[in-house]
C-alpha cells in the first residue's frame, strides 16, 4: 500500500455527451465519493481542471478552427457536507471565470464541449503548531537565534 493512498486522489470523467459549459454537471455525480472521503479523513481540499474545447468563428460566423484548453477552478477547503455543496456549486463559475480571463480579448470564440473533467482532491491537513523543541547546543552556543520557550502546544 502506498504512502499516498489518502493524500493524492483524481476523478476523471471523459466522454461527456452535454454541449457547451453544462457538461461541468457531470461533477455533481461525483458527491457522493467526496462525501465518504470526508466522512472518513474529516476534511478535504478540492479542485478541479477542465479540458474544454473552443470554436473560433470567422465574421460569417462559420467555425475556422477548433482548439482544446485546460482551465481551472480555485482550491477549496471542505471540513463538512455543505462545504461541498458550496464548493460544487461555485466550480462551474470558477472555471466560466477562467475562460473570460483568458480569452476576453479575443472575440469569436465560443465554447463547443466540455472534454474532460479531473477532479483533484487530497486529505486538508494544515501545518500544526508544536511545542517547545531545544536548540542544539552547537547553535545557541552561537547566540545568533532566538528560541522562545513557550509551554503550549501552539504556534505564536
Amino acid at each position: 500500500m502506498s504512502v499516498y493512498t489518502s493524500y493524492l486522489n483524481d476523478i476523471v470523467i471523459k466522454n461527456i455527451k452535454i454541449k457547451g459549459l453544462n457538461g461541468l454537471s457531470y461533477i455533481n455525480y461525483q458527491k457522493d465519493d467526496l462525501k465518504e472521503f470526508l466522512r472518513k479523513k474529516g476534511s478535504l481540499k478540492v479542485m478541479v481542471e477542465a479540458l474544454i474545447t473552443f470554436e473560433e468563428l470567422d465574421e460569417n460566423g462559420d467555425v475556422k478552427k477548433e482548439f482544446t484548453h485546460k482551465l481551472e477552478s480555485r482550491r477549496y477547503d471542505v471540513f463538512n457536507n455543505e462545504d461541498l455543496t458550496d464548493a460544487f456549486k461555485r466550480i462551474p463559475s470558477d472555471i466560466d471565470l477562467a475562460i473570460e480571463m483568458r480569452f476576453l480579448k479575443k472575440s469569436g470564440l465560443r465554447v463547443k464541449k466540455v472534454e474532460e473533467i479531473h477532479i483533484h482532491y487530497n486529505r486538508y491537513n494544515p501545518t500544526r503548531g508544536g511545542s517547545y523543541i531545544q536548540t542544539p547546543e552547537w547553535i545557541a552556543n552561537k547566540k545568533a537565534c532566538i528560541n522562545i520557550k513557550n509551554t503550549d502546544n501552539t504556534c505564536f
